[in-house]
């Protein structure tokens, strides 16, 4: 990534220069093929560097309590604890989005497919996800408005649902009406087919990420937009 950014800068200082808005688009594109590689459904390798079920079950309990779970596992033959605790988590997607090859540019919804998951964001998952959902939405608002600067929230396609969800749970303070307002949005374009938890699991992640990244709100993206309650929020020259 250090050596993209050095790239990229290059570009933007040497004869010829490249435009602003270019740029952004390769460094997004570029960002979103990172996210892909680690967190698509087929072949993402973040998954084997994830605890397993059974990790995170003994991170949790006693020290007396992991010592019987590993006694009752040991009585399998063979050992069924070392299997289990080395295995990899797969999150559960719903069926539609189990179904879709959703490709780099995408990533934002591999990663939103997963909230509906519970169980499988626990611990260093939780973690490592709500980060990479956070990198998801600036790359996409960066590609978005250098690819389509658009006035009005309100004339633009899907992106700006999912850029509006994604930027009121982890950049802005809206009311819980309004940001559930906005998830909802997003799990009908999406077709997630989300469970009434899944807005607990967001608050969740954007309290893990908070801990991680306590300035995180201060990073909001200039120039988005969304809309919730009829109203649009926007920056200047976002409109210009």
């Amino acid at each position: 990534m250090h050596l993209d950014a050095i790239e990229i800068a290059g570009l933007s200082s040497c004869n010829g220069a490249v435009s602003s808005e270019t740029l952004q688009v390769i460094g997004a594109e570029r960002i979103m093929h990172l996210l892909h590689d680690r967190w698509n459904v087929r072949s993402g390798w973040i998954y084997p560097l994830l605890s397993s079920d059974l990790a995170l079950h003994l991170a949790q309990v006693s020290e007396e309590e992991g010592a019987e779970i590993k006694r009752t596992l040991d009585q399998f033959k063979p050992s069924a604890f070392a299997p289990l605790l080395k295995k990899t988590p797969f999150p559960v997607l719903c069926a539609f989005a189990d179904q879709r090859d959703l490709g780099p540019s995408q990533v934002h919804q591999t990663l939103l497919a997963i909230a509906g998951d519970g169980s499988f964001l626990q611990g260093d998952r939780m973690e490592a996800w709500c980060i990479d959902l956070a990198i998801s939405c600036l790359a996409l608002h960066a590609q978005t408005w250098a690819n389509r600067p658009v006035r009005n929230a309100r004339l633009i396609e899907s992106e700006t649902i999912y850029l509006a969800a994604l930027e009121a749970l982890l950049f802005a303070e809206l009311h819980e009406d309004e940001l559930g307002e906005l998830i909802g949005q997003v799990n009908v374009v999406g077709r997630f087919d989300w469970s009434a938890d899944v807005y607990d699991s967001g608050a969740h992640a954007l309290a893990r990420l908070q801990l991680r990244a306590p300035g995180l709100r201060q990073c909001r993206p200039p120039g988005l937009a969304h809309t919730a309650h009829g109203r649009t929020w926007s920056v200047p020259w976002a409109t210009r």
